[in-house]
């Protein structure tokens, strides 16, 4: 039914499923049309819902999409709702035509193409996709309002993700990064992911209009879901939600049947309670008015596997699949990793967390990096630096990565083992060039017991009446882990480089300096250059190329202690 053709007192209904996949119809009547509400001339049927069940529901999570019906003609989908109603539910209804739009404009595009788009390098870059992000237009921007304002009189349909094999408390550590992300979870231990057994072929690819639909953010272990429904199906396409997603336009997300357990009524927000069912297909658009997807359609995932062990023998795995999104991969990879440290082998205050990390990424060197974190924020710590580095690899500014896997394995002791600088001692005179510097280094472990560290530092040729830096520090004063992407980097491969060299808070490390003026070329500091190359690159044309006084490493080791090493000291050093 053309919108033109709806008018005041009309009355329909819409078809959905409230338990199980049987269909249902419930009775509307239409109150009047609104022709901005989510947009510029982006309109909305209102509506009124007619019977008493659906009044005290409410808006119900997992509803939107629903096809809505008058004189058996589609108009279009159930989407819209008024939080909070009272003796009323109050629907809006997208339009048919304004869903059909996304199928006729949208096609779905080869994922591989996703993977050779780049940018202009550098900050230039970085601020062109910027502004092309802003230039999509009010779609990206709309989105996050609907999310973010759940409690405004126009806001979408409750959509919330359904979450099982992760605990409200480790969501609540990334409260904030959810609350950008525009993310409302709900934890419900029974829509976890059903085996492909436990579904016939048949009821796998049910997809007509009124049926279930899930978007699986993550599947395996863990299970993270969007629930909707159908509106409209024609070969192997459907259309769904009436609203968006995640707001993403181009997107390959695991599309899924659902089965519908209930209905939990809420005061502030009631929602359906559904289990999944296997990944048949994939969702390619996700627009401002619904949600494209295609049948047999195979969307690309990230293969994640986290392994916990007590280093005696005793060890649990977890697997996950990821669905590719520059800030939600991340976010969720990190929670991942959080719910296997917080639960496995009955975790406690008092430990110590060994990681290794290692994540593939096509047409690149592999990431691999460790790192050592203690106490209860621990997991905390490790999780947040995955975070970072999976950010950084998904949201730069030269190319979207194939990441193909994230494997993440972890040592638990169930003791505290960390150290402290205690003292250093020269154990030598002040040493000419080519001479060494004999000190002595004691740190002292979590028991108060002195560990002492020998060391013989070289004076190089060349450096008589210099002053030099001995510098003795922890991973975290050196600071080198908090930029993993920096304007000046050109490729991806520079940040896959960095993410390499990210250091450890197992280790000290102790360094020999010296103060020099160089250039930062590409992430890569130039000491000691000749003049005429350091005034090349000083020239305007070549601005993003910065000098500076910085200090050069003229020697340096690393001393691997028990667990994490804290401390800080810096000695200066007159060469004779």
């Amino acid at each position: 039914m053309d919108l033109d053709e709806v008018q005041e007192g009309m009355i329909g209904s819409w078809d959905t499923v409230v338990k199980g996949d049987e269909l249902r119809s419930f009775k509307l009547k239409v109150l009047g049309v609104s022709p901005s509400f989510i947009g510029p001339k982006k309109p909305v049927i209102i509506c009124e819902a007619i019977d008493a069940e659906q009044i005290l529901n409410g808006p119900v999570g997992g509803m939107s999409g629903s096809p809505v019906y008058i004189d058996g003609k589609l108009v279009g989908a159930y989407a819209y709702g008024y939080t909070w109603p009272k003796e009323q539910a109050i629907i809006g209804v997208t339009p048919i035509d304004s869903m059909i739009e996304i199928v006729e404009n949208f096609p779905p595009i080869d994922p591989e193409k996703r993977y050779r788009k780049s940018y202009n390098n550098g900050r230039e870059g970085l601020f062109k996709r910027q502004a092309a992000d802003l230039s999509e237009g009010s779609e990206s921007l709309l989105s996050d309002f609907a999310f973010n304002n759940v409690d405004a009189p126009e806001a979408q349909n409750p959509f919330p993700l359904m979450v099982s094999g992760i605990s409200q408390s480790v969501l609540d550590v990334f409260s904030k990064e959810s609350a950008e992300a525009g993310i409302e979870w709900v934890v419900a231990p029974t829509a976890s992911s059903a085996p492909t057994s436990d579904w016939t072929e048949q009821e796998s690819v049910n997809f007509n209009p009124g049926m279930p639909i899930a978007g699986v953010l993550m599947g395996g272990d863990f299970s993270i879901t969007g629930v909707g429904t159908v509106t409209w199906k024609e070969g192997n396409k459907i259309l769904g939600f009436g609203h968006p997603f995640l707001g993403a336009g181009d997107v390959q997300i695991p599309m899924a049947p659902a089965r519908v357990i209930t209905i939990v009524r809420s005061v502030y927000r009631s929602f359906k309670l559904s289990n999944i069912g296997p990944v048949v297909g994939s969702i390619y658009q996700d627009r401002l008015t619904g949600i494209a997807g295609e049948i047999g359609r195979e969307a690309p995932t990230i293969k994640v596997t986290y392994r916990v062990g007590d280093g005696n023998g005793k060890s649990e795995s977890y697997s996950a699949e990821v669905f590719e999104h520059p800030s939600m991969s991340p976010l969720l990879s990190a929670i991942g990793l959080m719910q296997c440290l917080q639960t496995s082998l009955e975790s406690n205050e008092e430990q110590t967390l060994y990681l290794k990390t290692k994540i593939k990424v096509r047409g690149q060197d592999s990431i691999q990096y460790k790192n050592v974190a203690v106490g209860s924020s621990g997991a905390m710590q490790l999780a947040f630096q995955l975070l970072g580095v999976m950010r950084a690899l998904t949201d730069n500014p030269f190319e979207f990565p194939k990441i193909e896997s994230l494997d993440c394995e972890v040592v638990m002791k169930p003791v505290q083992h960390f150290s402290f600088f205690d003292q250093i001692t020269v154990e030598s005179d002040v040493p000419a060039p080519a001479e060494n510097l004999d000190v002595k280094l004691r740190i002292r472990n979590y028991l108060g017991e002195p560990v002492s560290h020998e060391l013989s530092i070289p004076i190089p040729v060349g450096t008589k009446g210099e002053v030099l830096t001995m510098e003795i520090v922890d991973a975290n004063s050196l600071g080198s882990n908090n930029m993993l992407i920096r304007p000046d980097m050109d490729t991806l491969s520079d940040i896959v480089r960095t993410a390499n060299e990210i250091k450890s808070s197992q280790n000290i490390y102790v360094r020999l300096l010296k103060k020099a003026q160089g250039l930062l070329i590409q992430g890569d500091e130039m000491v000691d250059l000749p003049p005429s190359v350091t005034h090349l690159f000083s020239t305007p044309k070549n601005a993003q190329y910065s000098s500076n006084t910085t200090e050069v490493v003229l020697w340096d080791t690393v001393i691997q202690t028990e667990g994490v090493f804290f401390g800080s000291y810096r000695l200066n050093i007159e060469i004779k």
